[in-house]
């Protein structure tokens, strides 16, 4: 009876051994994939030079292996293909990125970096610490305020180019409306009034009253987010401070133009047919005028002394704006 009871704990230990071996063989025969999946760190940067981090899903080895996961992937600027910032996209509200650019862009104007004692402008500051610095009142009279950073790079833009941006302009229309002198000539043709020049009286007085230190401090405070809307809005490869100078030099070598501006009356079919009241439109009758950028022209309006005004202003600060080169 002995014998019998330990032969059956024998084969009964045996069958439990064999069961038990059985089935780690399937469990070590199974894919990995049914492990749960662990988190590898993507770091891209857009060409804008925002770096952001996403997780990426990556297969788990079996518990019993020794695996070496590769060292996350960095897609830089220069690597990546060269493509167009989606407009839609904008940075975090408390971040400022350094811009990125291509290293075949030649830069002839870098802004230097500024000193910790001149932090960055945050997104969600620009309003407020622009509107200390310059007066809040005269901002919400001669400006359109938001958004105040892309307005700001999209008008400087348009200024240097024939058409001007409609839906991201900075500033906003002279009071009252374009002031005539009667038509001359054969067939008569209008101009611009010399009392035309008075509706800009104002905002002139303010442009030269501004303290150019204090400009040129505020702009290099806001150039890293300055510089990624530049990019955002369709110059991958271009760097905004060279534009912004590029433009100053277009308007300082804006033609003195004393005689009266002739002008002819434009009314396009897209506007007529709009519900909303439209202010009318003219253009300059003499070809070379015409064809002018957007600031030339403006400059033009506001007449040949006030004109002569802005120029100084302007002057003074395209020289403030070269010392951003230089390291503090």
């Amino acid at each position: 009876m002995i014998l019998k009871t330990r032969s059956v704990a024998i084969s009964t230990a045996a069958f439990g051994l064999l069961g038990l071996g059985l089935l780690g063989w399937q469990i070590a025969s199974k894919e990995p994939s049914g492990k749960p999946a662990q988190s590898a760190e993507v770091t891209s940067t857009s060409a804008s030079g925002v770096v952001t981090r996403r997780a990426e899903a990556t297969a788990g080895p079996p518990a019993s292996a020794s695996v070496t996961l590769p060292p996350p992937v960095v897609v830089t600027a220069a690597s990546a293909p060269s493509a167009r910032a989606s407009i839609a996209s904008k940075p975090a509200a408390n971040s400022v990125a350094e811009p990125a650019l291509t290293a075949s862009v030649p830069i002839k104007h870098r802004v230097a970096s500024r000193p910790a004692s001149q932090p960055p402008i945050l997104p969600n500051e620009v309003n407020r610490v622009v509107g200390q610095a310059l007066g809040a009142n005269n901002l919400a009279r001669y400006l359109y305020l938001d958004p105040l950073i892309r307005r700001f790079v999209a008008s400087v833009d348009g200024m240097g180019q024939q058409a001007a941006p409609k839906t991201l302009w900075l500033l906003k229309p002279a009071p009252g409306t374009l002031k005539l002198s009667d038509a001359k000539g054969t067939p008569p043709v209008p101009s611009v009034a010399s009392t035309n020049s008075r509706r800009y009286a104002g905002f002139v007085r303010w442009f030269e009253s501004t303290d150019t230190r204090k400009l040129v401090s505020l702009y290099a405070r806001m150039y890293p987010l300055l510089q990624q809307t530049y990019v955002e809005l369709g110059h991958p490869d271009g760097y905004f401070n060279d534009r912004v100078i590029e433009v100053i030099d277009q308007l300082l070598a804006t033609p003195v133009v004393k005689a009266p501006l002739r002008v002819k009356q434009v009314n396009p079919e897209a506007e007529t047919e709009s519900s909303t009241p439209q202010r009318p439109r003219y253009e300059l009758i003499t070809p070379e005028l015409e064809q002018l950028t957007t600031g030339q022209k403006m400059l033009l309006r506001t007449g040949p002394q006030q004109a002569a005004r802005l120029k100084v202003k302007l002057k003074d600060l395209r020289r403030a704006l070269i010392t951003l080169s230089r390291p503090l």
